[in-house]
């Protein structure tokens, strides 16, 4: 019997992020004023993997990387994350893919993808042995053929499905995303992510896309104002309160790494969504998605 000794293996797109804070997203035609930029480490799959490395759980990330991968200091990053790097793909000929990504002072946000070593999820292997020592696997942003060839595989070895809709979601096929829904155990999506699915998928509710015998959390997060969380016992709402906003972009990898803190601990659901609205607050007070990431510590005394 093989023993779960990874909490979370994320698989999905690893990017470095090119963040901009303007005044405004401007119009076709007209310019807008850089208030901050910087160049960060992300990706949605990989933060997830890399905030809840900072709390202490073993984790590790499914992804292809670029022939830049070492000398743009992400190996580095991870390293010292002590993110298991296992199920890199290191692609010799391609860089590794970046985001632009644009936030007014209104927090509306726009985000451009260049993506090239992601070309080489069509030759990676799925990590069998990975799959077989982790409790949960998480996806997200990611190729959608892969990512439901290794969702298939998971399910062979009894791991818990975590999935995130992501905002790049009109990239998905409908066979991949109608799979992940009807299988995924943990589901996490935004209000705008919502409404597409519902307006694609043509239903009338999300919740008729998700299968009961598996689904056992289906969360929307709206604007950093609230959640919506369905569960056995049906809908809740949860307030968000967060303080001090400065970059938005890793907001709803924050709180999906905080509620599965808790869900890892087996903490009830009220305390999973805590542990997420605190793990969001940290996350988005700096530029970057992982640069503010707190210690086990910092987040649980703030749980109660």
């Amino acid at each position: 019997m093989n023993v779960k000794d990874i909490d979370l293996t994320s698989v999905g797109a690893l990017l470095i992020d090119n963040i901009f804070l303007v005044d405004e997203l401007p119009n076709s035609g007209f310019g807008a004023l850089v208030r901050e930029c910087g160049c960060f480490y992300g990706g949605r799959a990989p933060n997830v993997a890399i905030m809840l490395s900072s709390l202490g759980y073993q984790t590790c990330i499914v992804a292809p990387v670029g022939n830049d991968f070492g000398s743009s200091g992400y190996r580095k990053f991870l390293e010292d994350c002590k993110v298991h790097l296992d199920g890199l793909y290191v692609d010799d000929f391609r860089a590794t893919d970046k985001s632009y990504v644009f936030t007014g002072l209104d927090q509306k946000q726009i985000t451009f993808v260049q993506f090239e070593a992601f070309n080489s999820f069509k030759a990676m292997k799925t990590p069998d042995d990975l799959f077989a020592r982790s409790k949960i696997v998480h996806f997200s942003s990611g190729d959608p053929d892969y990512n439901l060839k290794a969702a298939e595989i998971a399910t062979k070895h009894g791991n818990t499905i975590s999935f995130d809709v992501g905002n790049d979601v009109y990239m998905h096929t409908d066979r991949y995303l109608a799979w992940m829904l009807s299988n995924a155990h943990l589901v996490f999506m935004n209000v705008d992510e919502s409404e597409y699915l519902k307006r694609r998928m043509r239903v009338a509710k999300i919740t008729q896309l998700t299968d009961n015998d598996h689904l056992r959390v289906l969360v929307i997060i709206d604007k950093m104002r609230s959640v919506s969380l369905y569960s056995e016992n049906g809908w809740t709402t949860f307030t968000l309160d967060v303080k001090r906003v400065k970059d938005r972009t890793g907001a709803s990898d924050g709180f999906i790494a905080g509620f599965v803190a808790g869900y890892l601990r087996q903490f009830d659901l009220n305390q999973c969504l805590t542990l997420g609205n605190n793990m969001l607050n940290r996350v988005v007070q700096k530029l970057g998605c992982t640069t503010n990431l707190p210690t086990w510590n910092d987040l649980s005394s703030l749980r109660d």
